[in-house]
């Protein structure tokens, strides 16, 4: 079964939910790159970006936080 337009933008704006400060601007770009290629009716593209999109998102949440995450003592 081929992706909707609509399931393509709920995944995307699923997925950042999970934005930090870090990667907001990132993901946000992504955002309205997958809102863009579905405008224009491009799904695949969409698929695409939103894939990198989920990448981007597994990797800030599993990288190990740094130092500066935590109040000093």
């Amino acid at each position: 079964m081929e992706a909707s337009k609509l399931q393509i933008i709920l995944h995307a704006e699923y997925l950042g939910l999970f934005k930090t400060a870090a990667t907001a601007h990132r993901i946000n770009g992504l955002i309205a790159k997958i809102y863009g290629f579905c405008y224009l009716g491009r799904e695949k593209e969409a698929l695409r970006v939103l894939e990198e999109l989920d990448q981007l998102v597994v990797r800030s949440a599993t990288a190990p936080l740094k130092k500066e995450h935590f109040p000093q003592q």
